[in-house]
């Protein structure tokens, strides 16, 4: 999450204890701040989240509450198996047209480590997200009902 430098004190409240706050409440999340001796040069500057993807979204929106986060990024690892349908057209070309993400990165056969990155406003990556995910489960239904057809197939035809 990508925040205005001056914003960070409030971030972090008198004695941290808006950030503790925030923290206890998102106990599943690992969160890094920069340390006060970051560079100066910069504007904005990056806390970054790290754990389940609605997890994180939850600790987002807490820290959005307190300081508007002017850019969010998003990196998803993903499964080597999952790639096929990461790049069906319902994701690859429909869900950037649909939601104006900066970023929208999906993963290649030949990615070492593949993953899925999303940048743009908070709310805007939370959708594609959420698109993606709807996505996935939606082709996931149909492959695991294209299985049982077959199967049913097999099974009578070998009743005939």
């Amino acid at each position: 999450l990508d925040i205005q430098k001056e914003k960070m004190g409030k971030l972090i409240g008198t004695q941290g204890k808006t950030i503790q706050a925030i923290q206890q409440r998102a106990n599943n999340i690992q969160m890094r701040t920069p340390s006060k001796e970051a560079d100066d040069d910069h504007k904005f500057v990056s806390v970054v989240l790290q754990g389940r993807a609605a997890d994180v979204f939850r600790c987002a929106e807490m820290v959005d509450q307190v300081v508007n986060i002017c850019l969010s990024v998003l990196t998803l690892s993903c499964l080597p198996k999952d790639i096929s349908i990461l790049q069906r057209d319902s994701i690859r070309t429909t869900v950037p047209q649909e939601v104006p993400v900066d970023t929208f990165k999906l993963p290649k056969k030949t990615d070492k480590h593949p993953r899925i990155v999303l940048e743009g406003y908070m709310e805007d990556v939370c959708m594609a997200y959420q698109r993606i995910v709807g996505e996935v489960d939606r082709a996931m239904r149909e492959l695991a009902e294209a299985r049982d057809m077959e199967k049913l197939k097999a099974i009578s035809a070998m009743r005939m």
